[in-house]
Protein backbone atom coordinates (compact mmCIF):
# COMPACT_ATOMS: atom_id res chain seq x y z
CA UNK A 1 0.00 0.00 0.00
CA UNK A 2 1.64 3.36 -0.85
CA UNK A 3 1.39 5.92 1.78
CA UNK A 4 2.55 8.49 0.05
CA UNK A 5 0.41 12.42 0.62
CA UNK A 6 1.15 15.65 -0.84
CA UNK A 7 0.47 18.12 1.31
CA UNK A 8 -0.02 22.06 1.01
CA UNK A 9 0.29 23.84 4.46
CA UNK A 10 -0.78 27.26 4.61
CA UNK A 11 0.73 28.69 7.73
CA UNK A 12 2.93 31.92 8.33
CA UNK A 13 5.25 30.56 10.85
CA UNK A 14 4.96 26.55 10.38
CA UNK A 15 5.21 25.37 14.01
CA UNK A 16 1.47 24.04 14.39
CA UNK A 17 1.58 22.34 11.00
CA UNK A 18 4.82 20.35 12.16
CA UNK A 19 2.79 18.67 14.52
CA UNK A 20 0.40 17.03 12.04
CA UNK A 21 2.89 16.12 9.59
CA UNK A 22 5.18 14.53 12.46
CA UNK A 23 2.21 12.67 13.60
CA UNK A 24 1.54 11.44 10.12
CA UNK A 25 5.09 10.35 9.65
CA UNK A 26 5.33 8.63 12.51
CA UNK A 27 1.79 6.50 11.39
CA UNK A 28 3.98 5.66 8.11
CA UNK A 29 2.97 8.29 5.68
CA UNK A 30 5.50 9.53 3.47
CA UNK A 31 4.97 13.19 2.76
CA UNK A 32 5.93 15.67 0.28
CA UNK A 33 4.85 18.98 1.86
CA UNK A 34 4.67 22.25 0.05
CA UNK A 35 4.30 25.41 2.74
CA UNK A 36 2.59 28.96 1.84
CA UNK A 37 2.04 31.53 3.49
CA UNK A 38 -0.22 34.22 2.00
CA UNK A 39 -3.42 33.96 0.36
CA UNK A 40 -2.20 34.35 -3.18
CA UNK A 41 0.81 31.64 -2.50
CA UNK A 42 -2.04 29.35 -1.70
CA UNK A 43 -4.13 30.26 -4.66
CA UNK A 44 -1.45 29.52 -6.78
CA UNK A 45 -0.45 26.41 -4.93
CA UNK A 46 -3.85 25.40 -5.62
CA UNK A 47 -3.73 25.36 -9.34
CA UNK A 48 -0.39 23.71 -9.33
CA UNK A 49 -2.16 20.76 -7.52
CA UNK A 50 -2.85 18.14 -7.44
CA UNK A 51 -2.73 17.91 -3.14
CA UNK A 52 -4.24 14.94 -0.93
CA UNK A 53 -4.64 16.94 1.83
CA UNK A 54 -4.30 20.83 2.63
CA UNK A 55 -4.18 22.09 6.44
CA UNK A 56 -4.71 25.50 6.99
CA UNK A 57 -4.15 27.74 9.93
CA UNK A 58 -7.04 29.99 9.48
CA UNK A 59 -5.10 33.07 10.75
CA UNK A 60 -2.63 32.46 8.06
CA UNK A 61 -5.53 33.81 5.54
Amino acid sequence: MDLSLRILVVEEAGTDSMLALKALHSNGYHQIYKRVETSEDFISALEKGPWDIVIVDISAL
